[in-house]
């Protein structure tokens, strides 16, 4: 062999090697493709729909998990869709996860919302100091405040037979000090509005939360524009 073909040879012994590498490392970031390194890890319920939905979702990098904590499952992300199969249930929703919180959208609209393990305290702290739940924890107050003075009038009068300005609630008041939403009623006070002023975090300008008044049974039906950010918002106030 003389010094052309060993060097000849040499490079192509080389070449072979780095395409073998890269070919390689090809494969590999295809197979972890499918299965973000931000979906590793175990997520525990927080918040939102419960009704065929995993509780405990434990994901390992080789694309196997544990549902539940005693169900076995593979899981991938296929055509932009988190997807979970076990011998139990199939599922297939949206995702989207930020740090530590994990939120699956199911086709029906419902949300779930997960929180990696043991920072559950943290999240809630956190979630309750963003603009969009103070704006709401604003709403919230400023509805049952209303519902208690509609409630109280009921209790005393027979519904239908007292106006706005009979209750204990000043709407010029409360409009004047919130910077956040344009309160407003109905004429037959059944239907009490909080409307957007301008956006707010996840809230958009002009979205709406509704508690309309039923009273066939002395309950309100609370209702948003935005309720996917209400539940997210507000654990338990849509009832």
């Amino acid at each position: 062999m003389n010094i052309f073909t060993f060097t000849k040879l040499g490079r192509t012994l080389l070449l072979s090697a780095v395409l073998a590498v890269w070919g390689t490392v090809w494969l590999a970031g295809c197979v972890g493709g499918d299965k973000p390194s931000e979906l590793v890890g175990h997520w525990e319920y927080y918040e939102g729909a419960t009704r065929g939905v995993p509780e405990d979702i434990e994901l390992f990098k080789d694309g196997t998990g544990v549902i539940d904590k005693n169900v076995s499952s593979t899981w991938k992300v296929e055509n932009k869709r988190l997807v979970f199969l076990s011998a139990l249930q199939a599922l297939s929703c949206d995702y989207k996860v930020s740090g530590y919180e994990l939120i699956l959208t199911y086709d029906g609209g419902n949300s779930t919302t997960f929180v990696k393990k043991g920072k559950s305290e943290e999240y809630k702290k956190k979630s309750a100091e963003s603009p969009t739940a103070k704006a709401f924890a604003e709403a919230s107050n400023v509805i049952r405040s209303y519902e208690s003075a509609l409630l109280a009038a009921v209790a005393e009068n027979d519904f239908g037979k007292f106006t706005k300005d009979d209750l204990i609630f000043d709407f010029t008041d409360v409009n004047k000090n919130s910077k956040l939403f344009n309160y407003t009623v109905s004429d037959d006070l059944s239907t009490f509005v909080a409307t957007a002023k301008d956006d707010i975090g996840d809230f958009k300008k002009g979205s709406t939360i509704t508690a309309k008044y039923n009273n066939s049974d002395f309950s309100f039906i609370h209702s948003s524009s935005q309720e996917g950010v209400v539940r997210k918002s507000i654990p338990g106030f849509l009832r």
